[in-house]
């Protein structure tokens, strides 16, 4: 959490990765190994106990009108319901997953653009020759995938072109140049 406030002022939005565990709705990045339910990050066991914070403490500790961006780390739309109520209505967001299925709880919710996450070659595939795109949905690629072509592609499709993954300044320019429309990054100082 110390991570986000400290980018306030720095970033046009702030990324969660919201996970519903339990039915609680917290805020982290690293994943449940399962059955253990023991928390993991790249290729490393926390420390047992180690959990998320819930998401009202984090919303508290941001301005109200930063937009955020909500990256959906739950399979069901129920799980997506429990976030969306934990969301204050007037909070812009930004809500993507690559579980697809789990963006209908937010279609119609003001202030709100659905993005399809596209983490594997298969799924972008899917985007590019069968989705059908509604107004305000749009795509969230992992930068290694997108080069121009596939970026012109996807501009046929859609406005909304997020990537992750970026970790130089010098490739965020060029995904910049490129036409998307922004980058989320582990790290905000690289730009």
């Amino acid at each position: 959490m110390a991570s986000a406030i400290e980018a306030v002022g720095h970033v046009d939005m702030i990324e969660l990765d919201v996970h519903v565990l339990r039915g609680q709705v917290e805020v982290r990045h690293a994943k449940v190994l399962h059955p253990t339910r023991r928390l993991w990050e790249r290729w490393h066991l926390l420390p047992r106990g180690s959990a998320g914070v819930p998401i009202a403490e984090v919303l508290a500790a941001l301005p109200a009108d930063l937009p955020l961006m909500i990256d959906l780390k739950c399979f069901s739309r129920s799980g997506a319901r429990n976030v969306l109520a934990h969301l204050p209505t007037q909070t812009r967001a930004v809500v993507s997953t690559r579980n697809w299925w789990v963006l209908k709880p937010f279609r119609g919710r003001p202030r709100t653009r659905l993005l399809y996450s596209c983490g594997s070659q298969w799924q972008l595939w899917w985007v590019l020759h069968r989705s059908r795109f509604r107004k305000n949905l749009g795509v969230c690629v992992r930068e290694d995938l997108l080069t121009p072509t596939v970026i012109a592609d996807l501009q046929q499709k859609t406005r909304l072109i997020y990537s992750w993954g970026a970790s130089t300044n010098e490739r965020c320019r060029e995904l910049e140049l490129a036409g998307i429309t922004g980058v989320i990054l582990d790290d905000y100082k690289i730009i």
